[in-house]
């Protein structure tokens, strides 16, 4: 068995080695980057890219289907959009597809492998990916319309776990998708076999594996119904093929691909698909079409359809001089093609075919183009001459994409395909302009791979933590420098006047003078840095090659010599493994299908790009690949193979250098050690003073060996007229000009140099006219020029020459160096203490020390600005700077040593000492400066005076908003209106005899006193909801009383039950934030441990914690249980599913058990048979399986569960509230746990106790149709239930400790289950708190409503809600006059015998709480609750101001604000104590004074800090405190800030409601006066006739509306018509009657289904044609609305024109409701129009 399981292990290694293998080939093959634009029949789509958010897709065009993707669209959503707009729910987005109704993309998050694929639009026929209803059959068509609530996520692509996309097209009704398997899936309408499944069947809703041989897949194409694939250069095609478009030479449909034979000999780039015809590009730029032939779309002169391609010769001579046109792509619309050129820098456009999408013609011109014509875009305003890098093509319509980012379109305009702002049909291209900039298409190109992935394995980078902030790279230019730290982030500082730092300076000046990070973008990590002169190259451990600053020659390799303010992406090139960058070009390392390729580009002066002698001057600005060949090692062309070297002789490029003027390349095998690889020199470029080391001064313009004998090097660094290298033996050489080395003739051969001492060498490095070299013993040694100090050898006067000609020990340094680098007239050294130093010109800031020093030339080195360091030292407090997110470091062993005897130091001083001395911390002293770069970072929006007045701003909104409210009166007379109305059709019922008005029968079940109770209590439950305090200070009062606990969580439940209800979901959660600190605050202030927070029913305790049974309450709730309950007990995929699966394929016949005692138990009599020794064998086979079930498919089907956003808000509550137990020491059994994940323990059994606790121990329980599950619970197998339940006691043992301690299995398996909970856990906690400003503008926008919550209570449950308020009066009241005691006080207190009378005939009494109350009340900002709430339900010291902030003005004898403002101004700190510090600004105190100018109010705050900081040394205050509140301080304004910019971005929102709102009320009041006088008239006059037809019988709807408007005159009060409406026929029928009558089949959604004879349908119908049907239940006199569906007028026809047997599913975007026979159901909507 060991030797089986040791293959398998083999053969999955193999497998997955393969996968990723194919993966590699299948990326390699593909020719074509992902598609960022795209056009449909009816809408267009395009992707930008945003500086913070990553690409952003924009959608625009008719969106009656939802096809633009917007979330829970309204009825006016669902029509034409003339713009672009932004899907927001989306970013990250790589590719976009358009089909007619439906759009696909596919989104990228974080670095995994490969991207999701997201859909939305109209959704029957499988065209999305996705069922609309888990009910549906994959084989039967879908009859019902139906369109996406948003974009949705298609899941189930390939049968590989984990299985991603890589591209997808889009046909009419029907998707392609090339994924990360190397496999083609289809799914959507296959009525002509377009899926290539090879079935018939009409339709796939999941993705279907596309029936392919396996071969690399280069490109893929759909036309409307069929499709096209590259593989390997060879065409297949299939689906429809009228008019010859699937190029077979037949018109016949396929259902599976077919290789059109007679490209056989043709190698094709890419293909694309139209309407009816098709075409393909060939590798060499020739493009081949066939298909339908009308209207020139072929660019053939006949227009007769092609059933085989056919070449498309026009483009043979319509270049300049009749040079052949080359095509790069083409893209086929309805009855147009259009055509991209291939040159790079021209890149004309060519279209043929007919109509305005041609982009060719007028109105008046109505030509047809039989040939591809071209045409400039350079009248387009705002294309200018940029190159367009893609093209689309829709029906109609065609779009491109610019390199500068522009998207321009044009063609027919009709339902706002263009996006240009309206529906007309442009003829021209115009450049599309959404609300905000494009970005370029270059400047963001998404990687497909995980960093995990990486195919260099060298290349991978240690990401620990405890490094991630160790610089282990410095590369400088001519004027500024780059940091890389061991986690992959970079920092820059210097000049960036061509761009060269990437990011924004700041402020009027180019000079950045302490480094500052640069953020790539999508967080990119990067792996090695090169500056070049005045740019930069990056390049990521995802092998992605970045380049910004200067471009004038091309060296950025971004195809344009223009400069770049932030890092691009050279998408020319993949896989990199090695870049350079020098002067005015740049080289890099590629890895192609296994083989090392160097490529170079940039200004070609004297052959330094190696491309050969034909390329000499003009820049290239997109890499060119360099060839190495041994013909070339000399100028005769002889072959040379070194003298000495091996049989492994390679021109393999393993590292790449670029000079000034030069370029040298290090050859070798990439697989041999280090220390043992033979490399070889290769060199190429300007050849003066010998600097190339070939031996004479000749320019190369190919790559040429340097004659080296049998010595190999390590490293080379290239000056301006000299080089140096070192060997592998660690000895120096160097080469170049005389001057530089004191020599009479230059050096043109490498020479041999020995240093003082002869130490081995480890690194040397070149700048521009001075060398600096690192010893492996650390030291530092420089020689060449010192004229600005770069040599660090002291002043300048002191050294005595200008230049240094023998190699001078460095010897300002007291610690080993491990890295050096060199700029122009500067240069950087590191030691091992982590501390940088610098030295030479600080102009423009490139020496990186903060501050400008008096002197121009720093020839001593200093210490420079390590902001790197900052992050490290201060993570703890990393809120502070948006970069700074990374654990604090460890000190070095000698420091940790250091600090140990310093402590034994201190311990043996206060023994011997009689009197008890304070404690000396023995932390890491932090120094002062790093709390001044925190501050002096700190965002200038979240600064004190920048927020008040923010703060200020929005209160003075808010108050405004509050005094329009106050001021309308347009509540009050609609009121008045309808009361009017009410009582004027009182009187008409005189008219209808036949009409009694209902008598109202007495209750004998309630008490006589209660009715003139209600009032009161509607008052109550006002109050109960809005002030939480009441509701969380009665909690407290009833942990111990089960009966009035019960009532409690009764009327909670009451209260906050509509989840769908966003006002209702924040009150309950703000009461829950309430509740969780008040809980937290308790139980630690009585000093008990955590594990006493959230007591739950397994804990035992009596006092169960009232906020966990209100959180279960909540989860379990039907429709939040159903979210969660699906990853638990769900059909796939779930916790029950896996479980099924283990058992279902083993013999397995026994449910887990726990323990040896337990699985003996279980086996029973079988146990006896077998020994001891067997048993044991048995038992711990099946504990292995429980471990791999519980860290494998449990793990993951957890993590999968996404708990709805009320409850991980709650868990995060838990989570802040827990932080109070951080410091409480740890149990033996957790101590291993991370101390960071010990805060989300209550949180983690919140979620096991609450949620899966009861879906695992009472599965059965929640496997019904309440619960949205159709299978019934009896089909669930005892042995299932059993192995769930067996999982639920092992998670209790686990979060309990008292997992049996012989179990070591088991024990060891909980620390890691738990440690993966506990992970999960952070996760769902981390979701921004905006719960305090949603709640203040839900409430200011429910003023703009007059929606009112239905709250439905008996009377049992009212009278004991009372009895309890008046019991626990005192100890809720929330201040003097309490206004809910008050109320309490006029209510009867009920005695037990009424509440046993009550309790036996209960009455439900429906209650309505308004929304809206601002109007006559003066609104307050609660104290307790932070809600505005009117100023008599508030506590005494709630305050006027609804924008609330902390932090009044900074005064003097706030000593820590003071000296937070003023270290902004000084200079940078040195000290670490209080001491220090005092010193330390005296000196500065005494400088200022020194000066003829003293700024007086600066010498004043020095002389206040001096001050403050000595009473800080008298209470022996701690450094480390000091700067810790600081930093909380920065996070709080931080806080601050988000809070202000959530209100001010929901105000916004507000006050389009209000203005919605206005609009309505202004209605209402005008309809409300039409029916009045209509009423008023009918109350005046009635003929007779209507007398008489109305007492004989019943009048439908519609004929008394008839006969009023014949006997009514003219209204008084017209209509405005922006208002008028008119109106409409209602009926309503009870389910039974509609099944009677044979118009319901049945009701299929779950749980309604089994609720039928209760309820009732009212179906009305709508202005324009459709139909409104309304599900309601009515039960206990109350009715409750489930459901609403409308029915569009095509959805009606189509019921029309169905036969007398069909029946259709009706329903909404949650899935069908109720089945109907189609044409009863017409005939009931037919007489409802009638009247009849």
């Amino acid at each position: 068995m060991e030797a089986a399981a040791r293959d398998a292990s083999v053969d999955s290694f193999t497998q997955l080695r393969r996968h990723q293998v194919d993966l590699e080939t299948q990326l390699n093959a593909l020719t074509h980057p992902p598609q960022k634009i795209a056009c449909g029949f009816y809408h267009t789509a395009a992707i930008s890219n945003h500086h913070e958010r990553g690409n952003q897709l924009w959608i625009w065009g008719r969106n009656q289907n939802n096809a633009l993707g917007i979330e829970s669209p309204e009825d006016e959503a669902l029509g034409n959009h003339d713009a672009p707009k932004l899907v927001e729910s989306m970013t990250g987005v790589l590719e976009v597809a358009c089909g007619t109704n439906h759009t696909v993309f596919l989104r990228k998050q974080g670095d995994e492998l490969g991207a999701d694929i997201y859909a939305t639009g109209l959704g029957n026929q499988g065209r999305l990916g996705y069922a609309g209803s888990d009910t549906q059959d994959e084989e039967l068509m879908e009859l019902d319309i139906w369109h996406s609530n948003g974009p949705r996520r298609v899941v189930s692509l390939g049968t590989t776990l984990g299985t991603k996309a890589l591209r997808v097209v889009c046909g009419a009704d029907h998707t392609l998708c090339l994924a990360t398997d190397g496999r083609l899936y289809a799914w959507g309408l296959n009525s002509y076999g377009q899926c290539g499944t090879g079935m018939s069947a009409p339709l796939f809703r999941r993705p279907t594996l596309v029936k392919l041989p396996e071969c690399s897949i280069n490109h893929l194409a759909a036309g409307a119904q069929h499709s096209l694939v590259v593989e390997e250069g060879k065409v297949w095609t299939w689906g429809c093929g009228r008019n010859g478009r699937l190029g077979l030479g037949d018109q016949e449909n396929y259902n599976y691909p077919q290789k059109i034979n007679q490209l056989s000999n043709v190698e094709i780039d890419s293909v694309a698909g139209g309407e009816a015809h098709s075409g393909a590009v060939s590798t060499k730029g020739k493009v081949y079409m066939w298909g339908a032939g009308s209207s020139g779309r072929l660019g053939q002169m006949d227009h007769i359809d092609l059933l085989t391609p056919n070449f498309v010769w026009p483009f043979e001579k319509m270049g300049a001089d009749d040079e052949t046109v080359l095509i790069k792509e083409i893209a086929l619309g309805g009855f147009h093609t259009l055509f991209l050129e291939k040159k790079p820098k021209t890149g004309r456009l060519y279209s043929c075919g007919s109509g305005a999408a041609t982009g060719l013609l007028t109105e008046e011109d109505t030509r047809t183009l039989n040939t591809p014509t071209a045409f400039s875009l350079e009248i387009v305003q705002g294309a200018g001459t940029n190159r367009i890098v893609q093209i689309a093509a829709g029906m109609f319509h065609s779009v491109v994409l610019l390199q500068n980012g522009e998207v321009v379109s044009w063609g027919v305009g009709t339902h706002g395909r263009l996006g240009l702002g309206n529906e007309r049909t442009h003829f021209q291209p115009t450049c599309v302009k959404p609300d905000i900039t494009w970005r370029g298409f270059n400047s963001e190109e998404m990687s497909l791979y995980d960093e995990s992935e990486s195919r260099a394995q060298g290349h991978q980078q240690n990401h620990s933590e405890e490094k991630s902030h160790d610089v282990i790279e410095v590369s400088c230019g001519a004027m500024h420098a780059f940091a890389r730290t061991h986690g992959g982030y970079i920092f820059g500082w210097g000049s960036s006047v061509n761009g060269q730092l990437g990011f924004e300076v700041g402020g009027s000046s180019c000079y950045c003078w302490a480094p500052r990070e640069l953020l790539m973008p999508n967080s990119r990590r990067i792996q090695q840095i090169s500056c070049g002169r005045e740019h930069t190259l990056a390049l990521t451990n995802t092998e992605e090659l970045w380049a910004w600053g200067r471009g004038s020659e091309g060296q950025l390799g971004l195809a344009n010599t223009f400069d770049k303010f932030e890092p691009q992406h050279v998408s020319s090139l993949t896989y990199v493994q090695h870049c350079a960058a020098g002067e005015i070009h740049s080289a890099a390392i590629t890895k192609v299908r296994g083989t090392r390729v160097l490529f170079t580009w940039g200004g070609s002066d004297s052959g330094i790009l190696g491309l050969g002698n034909q390329i000499t001057s003009a820049p290239q600005s997109l890499p060119c690949q360099v060839t190495f060949s041994v013909n070339d090692a000399t100028d005769s062309g002889r072959a040379i193979v070194p003298a000495g070297a091996s049989t492994n002789f390679t021109t393999r490029p393993l590292r790449v250098m670029c000079g000034p003027q030069q370029t040298a390349v290090l050859c070798g095998n990439e697989d041999a050690a280090s220390t043992d690889r033979e490399t070889y020199l290769w060199t190429f470029g300007n050849g003066w003073y010998g600097r190339l080391g070939l031996g004479d001064k000749v320019s190369r313009y190919h790559p040429t060996l340097v004659k080296l004998d049998k010595l190999s090097m390590r490293h080379v660094s290239l000056g301006t007229d000299h080089c140096a290298a070192v060997s592998m033996q660690h000895d120096l050489y160097a080469w170049g000009r005389a001057s530089i080395f004191c020599e009479l003739d230059d050096i043109t051969t490498p020479r041999g140099f020995s240093l003082e001492g002869k130490p081995k060498i480890e690194t040397v490095v070149c700048g521009d006219n001075h060398t600096l070299i690192l010893a492996q013993d650390g030291k530092v040694f420089a020689f060449g020029r010192q004229d600005s100090g770069q040599l660090g050898l002291g002043p300048l006067g002191d050294v005595g020459e200008e230049a240094v000609p023998v190699a001078s020990h460095v010897k300002a340094f007291s610690e080993p160096a491990d890295l050096i680098a060199a700029g122009g007239s500067f240069s950087i050294v590191q030691l091992r203490t982590e501390q940088m130093f610098a030295f030479g010109s600080q102009s423009c800031g490139r020496l990186g020390l903060a501050e400008k020093k008096k002197q121009k030339l720093v020839p001593e080195p200093s210490l420079v600005n390590a902001y790197w360091s900052t992050a490290k030292a201060m993570s703890n407090v990393q809120p502070v700077v948006r970069h700074v997110e990374h654990q604090q470091q460890q000190q070095g062993q000698q420091q940790q040593q250091g600090e140990k005897q310093q402590n034994a130091e201190q311990v043996q001083e206060s023994a011997e000492n009689d009197k008890p001395k304070p404690k000396k911390s023995t932390e890491k002293v932090i120094s002062f400066v790093v709390a001044q770069k925190i501050l002096k970072q700190e965002d200038p929006r979240c600064e004190r005076n920048a927020l008040r007045s923010k703060a200020q701003a929005l209160e003075d909104r808010l108050q405004r908003l509050l005094k329009e409210i106050k001021a309308t009166p347009t509540e009050k007379d609609i009121e008045a209106l309808e009361t009017k109305l009410a009582n004027s059709l009182q009187a008409n019922m005189r008219w209808f005899p036949k009409t009694r008005e209902a008598k109202v029968i007495p209750s004998t079940a309630m008490h006589p006193d209660l009715p003139k109770c209600v009032p009161l209590y509607k008052k109550i439950l006002w109050l109960l909801q809005y002030q939480s305090s009441y509701l969380a200070a009665l909690a407290k009062c009833l942990s111990g009383d089960q009966d009035q606990l019960s009532i409690f969580l009764k009327v909670v439940d009451k209260l906050f039950a509509d989840i769908l209800d966003a006002r209702a979901d924040l009150l309950f959660l703000n009461l829950l934030r309430i509740m969780i600190n008040k809980e937290a605050e308790s139980i630690a202030s009585a000093d008990l441990p955590m594990e006493m927070f959230l007591l739950h029913e397994q804990s035992g305790s009596q006092d169960k914690s009232v906020v966990f049974e209100m959180f279960k309450r909540k989860a379990l709730q039907p429709l939040y249980c159903r979210v969660v309950a699906r990853n638990i007990l769900g059909y796939q995929n779930s916790i029950l599913s896996e479980v099924q699966h283990i058992f279902t394929n083993s013999a397995a016949d026994k449910p887990f058990a726990l323990s040896f005692d337990e699985f003996k138990s279980n086996l029973g009599a079988e146990a006896k048979t077998k020994d001891e020794a067997e048993l044991n064998i048995m038992y711990a086979k099946q504990i292995a399986t429980f471990r791999e079930f519980m860290t494998g498919a449990f793990m993951k089907s957890l993590k999968a569960m996404k708990l709805p956003p009320t409850l991980r808000q709650a868990m995060h509550f838990v989570q802040n509230a827990s932080l109070r137990w951080n410091n409480q020491a740890l149990p033996p059994s957790e101590e291993a746990i991370d101390k960071e994940l010990r805060s989300y323990e209550p949180a983690l059994r919140l979620l096991f106790f609450a949620i899966l606790n009861p879906l695992l121990s009472e599965a059965t329980t929640y496997l019904t149709l309440e619960y949205f599950f159709e299978r019934p619970s009896e089909e669930l197998e005892e042995l299932t239930r059993l192995n769930l339940q067996s999982i639920d006691t092992y998670l209790q043992q686990m979060l309990s400790n008292s997992i049996d301690k012989k179990e070591k299995t088991l024990l060891n398996l909980a620390k890691t289950v738990k440690v993966e909970l506990l992970k999960y856990v952070r996760d769902q906690c981390e979701v921004e708190d905006t719960l305090i400003p949603d709640v203040l503008m839900t409430l200011f926008k429910d003023q703009f409503s007059r929606r009112r919550t239905p709250v439905a209570l008996s009377t049992f449950d009212l009278m004991n809600l009372s009895n309890m308020l008046k019991e626990y009066g005192q100890q809720i009241a929330l201040k003097e006059h309490d206004p809910l005691q008050e109320i309490c006080n006029d209510i009867p207190d009920w005695s037990e015998d009424v509440l046993r009378m009550t309790k036996q005939k209960p009455l439900p009494i429906n209650f309505y709480i308004e929304s809206s109350f601002f109007q006559d009340e003066e609104i307050v900002l609660c104290s307790e609750t932070s809600c505005p709430l009117p100023a008599w339900a508030c506590p005494q010291n709630s305050s006027n101001k609804l924008v609330s902030i902390g932090g009044g003005a900074a005064s003097k004898e706030d000593s820590s604000l003071f000296l937070e403002g003023l270290f902004k101004k000084l200079q940078p700190l040195e000290a670490k104590t209080f001491e220090q510090l005092r010193d330390e600004l005296l000196q500065q105190k005494n400088e200022m004074s020194s000066q003829q100018e003293v700024d007086k109010q600066r010498a004043a705050d020095l002389d206040q800090a001096i001050l403050i900081v000595g009473e800080l040394i008298t209470v022996k205050a701690e450094p480390t405190q000091f700067m810790e509140s600081i930093a909380e301080r920065v996070r709080g304004r931080a806080k601050e800030f988000r809070y202000l910019d959530r209100i001010e971005k929901l105000e916004a929102k507000t006050t389009i409601a209000k203005q919605a709102y206005d609009k309505k009320m202004r209605y209402a009041v005008v309809e409300l006066q039409q029916a009045l006088s209509t009423s008023q008239d009918l109350a005046r006059k009635v003929p007779d006739k209507l007398q008489r037809g109305v007492g004989e019988k019943n009048l439908y709807f519609k004929t008394v509306l008839k006969k009023l408007q014949e006997i009514s005159t003219s209204s008084k009060h017209k209509i405005p018509e922006e208002l008028k409406t008119s109106n409409v026929p209602m009926t309503s029928y009870r389910v039974v009657e509609l099944k009677k009558m044979k118009v319901v089949v049945d009701i299929i959604k779950p749980p309604f289904a089994s609720m039928e004879d209760k309820m009732k349908i009212s179906i009305r119908k709508l202005d324009g044609g459709g139909a409104e049907l309304v599900a309601s239940i009515f039960q206990a006199g109350s009715t409750n609305v489930i459901e609403k569906i409308i029915l569009d007028p095509a959805k009606l026809q189509e019921l029309k024109h169905a036969d007398k047997s069909h029946t259709a599913n009706l329903g909404n975007e949650t899935g069908p409701f109720l089945t109907v026979f189609s044409a009863n159901f017409m005939n009931l909507i037919v007489k409802l129009e009638r009247g009849g």
